[in-house]
């Protein structure tokens, strides 16, 4: 009787430990950080630091930080700019960040932010990111500067001669097709904190959605 209670016993204190060391290496784990790159002016990607003896875009610098928190998940917030004149929360024109101005849209600009942002994700895949995020903003830039919540913004309508899609949302897709493998998982939202913009227009979010897979 007694060797069967000494026997039940050691089983029960097996059991725990062996629990209790997978819960440890569990919570050793943890939850994944997944850190957030936030891009605002053209010369994060292109204009080359030097941070620690490493020279780099300030992209390139942000991805290096977010790689030592051992995430394999990433996200890039790309911010543009619109322009409302009217105050009606319906840009006039879109810009992109300089140095201290906001400057117009043209082909050869959106070329440069294409692949320019391509070689950042480049450097992403290689310091082992293997799930990419992109989240597309607006900010508000001159004298009406209303909450990006709050724009009626079709994606697809020109304002002086661009749409939303022209640039941003096909800049990313390219972007994401050139560094994209089999392995990787990619999230392409939209649209970021621009609720207005899906409610008014879904249709036209959904007519994009065929082009942008």
């Amino acid at each position: 009787m007694w060797a069967q209670h000494c026997g039940s016993w050691l089983l029960l204190l097996v059991v725990v430990v062996v629990v209790s060391h997978a819960r440890a290496a569990s919570w050793r784990s943890g939850t994944e950080i997944s850190p957030t790159i936030s891009l605002f002016r053209l010369s994060e990607l292109t204009e080359i630091e030097w941070l620690d003896g490493v020279p780099g875009t300030r992209c390139e610098h942000m991805v290096n930080h977010a790689a030592t928190y051992g995430s394999t998940k990433i996200n890039f917030m790309t911010t543009h700019f619109f322009i409302d004149t009217e105050g009606d929360h319906i840009p006039n024109s879109y810009c992109y960040k300089g140095t201290n101005d906001c400057l117009p849209f043209t082909q050869d600009v959106i070329a440069n932010w294409t692949s320019s942002f391509t070689k950042c994700l480049q450097h992403a895949v290689a310091k082992g990111f293997t799930g990419i995020a992109v989240t597309p903003h607006l900010d508000g830039w001159g004298q009406f500067t209303p909450w990006r919540n709050s724009l009626r913004v079709n994606p697809l309508a020109k304002y002086s001669g661009f749409s939303y899609t022209d640039i941003m949302l096909v800049p990313l897709a390219h972007a994401l097709n050139a560094v994209m493998t089999e392995d990787m998982t990619v999230w392409f939202a939209l649209q970021g904190e621009m609720s207005l913009m899906a409610m008014m227009y879904p249709r036209e979010h959904q007519r994009l959605l065929p082009y942008l897979k």
